[in-house]
């Protein structure tokens, strides 16, 4: 029509039969695409809804040219791919970039121009995304659009309750022995878990609570050092991981043991911590690993030691002062012991250079007291240990009668002295004697009753007289030897009856015997005590301004001695007692004072 223009083409752009509502389209390189009424067979077009995969990164889909378009032409283009692209007009200025899983609605705003005015809203999502951070429970935390594994961490050291608060947390135990119970099952529930962890100093025991069990037990001990998962199931309680129990010790002294895990008790008595109380020298032999009919060698030395790979099973009884030097470790085997008495004086245990005693720092060395013994036994492998120190003693004890000689012998190892107890009654018949024979390291004690004979010899010490070799023995007391005067007293006589006489205090008098006073002694001494010396009294203000209860002392500075209307003047030396008392905290009150120093 002449004087006018038209920009749309067809409106609707019905030139096809029907227009196309759908397209599926894959694109790897950049894409142009036409309007519907200008496409041939297998060109891309803008169809109503384009759902596109891209095969490469960064591509372009450019829309059709804006000029050959209608306005309000709109096309619903979907990412169904995993790689983003971006939707373009024809001079590749962005019109939407769209991600994976995204719909954007293209809208031609405007067809004025080749390029034209495009229009981009964002449609939904075509697939939903969870809320990390809401979904993150006990054990979990939020990463991004992930979930992570987290355990909090508690430090416990005073006995808990182990509530669905401390589910999936990491349970440090820090006390000394302790206890730890856990809730019900019921309020834990099936799934419920920790991890526990005994870093204190002593035994930690989990108890469980409405007749649960855990691993088929009420309670569980977990040693310092443990640790592992407890899980709470519908049955009971269960540990996973490095948790260790005590080791049981088998009764009896057969040696057999009932468990594949178990120790093996000798014969003695389970006293708390330690292993067991050994019966003999045999049980401690046989715990080493050592043949209970394995020979040791005596040998009584008294200059310095440097034992040697055949050294092993030696008995060093030291009667000086000496160093015994270890052999390097690695170069013997597991049996080898030592046994060294310090029989004459304290003994040093030096090892190698490069190795250790009772896991201190290498080649630092330990003393053996005097009158002590050391077992030590190595690993081979640059350790030196002390099985045990000490005096060790044999007690023996029963009724020995009969005629003829009755002996009684020990096959305890003599190991640093033996201390040997006879106890019960000793009876001799006829001729027949009783006797003690006894080798060096050994002490015998004798019983309290029984008849003894033939006592070798009894020598009287100091102030006493007498004694014999044989037969009855007679102690006499020499009379006292010597008596030594103390200040202001003498002494006259050093047997039978002693005088002690008294100089220097002139109203003391002298006496034999037992000494008594009379009043008349008393008071005579009392009146000679001087103003302001020890024991006499005075009356005084005390020039501090604090209260002062009956027998309470204080400095002869603080006091000045005063009349009964409270005039005062001069200070007395030396400590005073007060007789009376100031019950109030006000300078210069007056009250009865002793002079005790």
């Amino acid at each position: 029509m002449s004087g006018s223009s038209y920009t749309s083409v067809f409106g609707g752009t019905a030139i096809r039969p029907a227009q196309p509502s759908y397209e599926a389209l894959t694109i790897g390189a950049n894409t142009a695409l036409v309007w519907p009424l200008e496409s041939t067979a297998a060109t891309p077009y803008a169809a109503a809804a384009i759902d596109v995969t891209a095969t490469a990164g960064s591509l372009l889909l450019m829309m059709p040219p804006g000029n050959t378009g209608s306005a309000g032409v709109v096309s619903m283009v979907t990412n169904v791919g995993s790689t983003a692209f971006t939707v373009t007009d024809q001079a590749g200025n962005a019109i939407a970039p769209i991600a994976a899983t995204q719909s954007w609605l293209i809208v031609l705003r405007s067809n004025t121009t080749v390029n034209g005015s495009w229009g981009a809203i964002q449609m939904g999502a075509t697939t939903a995304s969870a809320n990390s951070a809401a979904l993150a429970g006990p054990g979990l935390v939020a990463a991004g659009a992930q979930l992570e594994t987290n355990r909090v961490s508690a430090s416990l050291s005073a006995p808990t309750l182990l509530t669905t608060a401390y589910r999936a947390q990491a349970v440090t135990w820090t006390g000394a022995v302790g206890t730890l119970t856990l809730d019900t099952i019921a309020n834990l529930t099936a799934g419920w878990e920790c991890l526990i962890n005994n870093n204190g100093t002593d035994v930690l025991t989990l108890v469980c609570s409405g007749g649960a069990t855990i691993n088929g037990a009420a309670t569980f001990t977990m040693q310092p050092g443990n640790s592992g998962l407890l899980v709470c199931a519908a049955g009971g309680f269960l540990t996973f991981g490095a948790v260790v129990t005590s080791l049981p010790i088998v009764a009896g002294g057969t040696g057999a043991s009932t468990a594949s895990q178990a120790l093996t008790n000798f014969g003695g008595t389970s006293i708390g911590k330690s292993i067991f109380t050994s019966p003999s020298a045999a049980s401690v032999l046989a715990l080493l690993g050592i043949s209970n009919t394995s020979a040791f060698l005596e040998a009584t030395v008294a200059v310095n030691q440097s034992p040697n790979t055949s050294a092993g099973g030696t008995v060093y009884i030291c009667t000086a002062v000496l160093t015994v030097s270890l052999p390097l470790t690695t170069s013997l085997t597991k049996n080898y012991v030592l046994i060294v008495s310090a029989a004459g004086g304290a003994v040093t245990l030096t090892p190698n250079a490069a190795d250790k005693i009772n896991g201190g720092s290498v080649g630092v060395s330990i003393t053996v007291a005097s009158g002590n013994s050391a077992f030590v036994i190595t690993d081979s492998a640059g350790n030196w240990y002390t099985v045990f120190q000490g005096v060790q003693s044999v007690t023996l004890s029963g009724d020995v009668s009969g005629t003829g000689t009755t002996s009684i012998a020990t096959t305890v190892a003599k190991i640093g002295g033996v201390s040997i107890t006879l106890g019960g009654a000793f009876t001799t018949v006829g001729a027949n004697t009783l006797s003690l024979t006894t080798t060096a390291n050994t002490a015998v004690t004798l019983p309290t009753s029984g008849t003894l004979s033939n006592i070798t010899a009894v020598n009287a010490g100091s102030g006493m007289s007498g004694g014999g070799s044989s037969g009855s023995v007679t102690l006499t007391n020499a009379g006292v030897t010597s008596l030594i005067a103390g200040s202001g007293i003498t002494v006259s006589g050093a047997t039978g009856n002693i005088t002690l006489t008294a100089t220097g205090v002139a109203s003391f008098n002298t006496r034999t015997g037992a000494v008594s006073l009379t009043t008349s002694d008393v008071g005579s001494a009392m009146a000679g005590i001087a103003v302001g010396a020890v024991g006499s009294y005075a009356l005084c203000a005390y020039s501090q301004t604090a209260a002062l209860a009956a027998g309470a002392t204080v400095a002869g500075s603080t006091l000045t001695y005063a009349a009964a209307n409270g005039a005062v003047s001069g200070n007395p030396s030396g400590t005073w007692r007060i007789m009376g008392a100031i019950p109030i905290s006000c300078g210069g009150l007056v009250s009865l004072f002793l002079r005790t120093v």
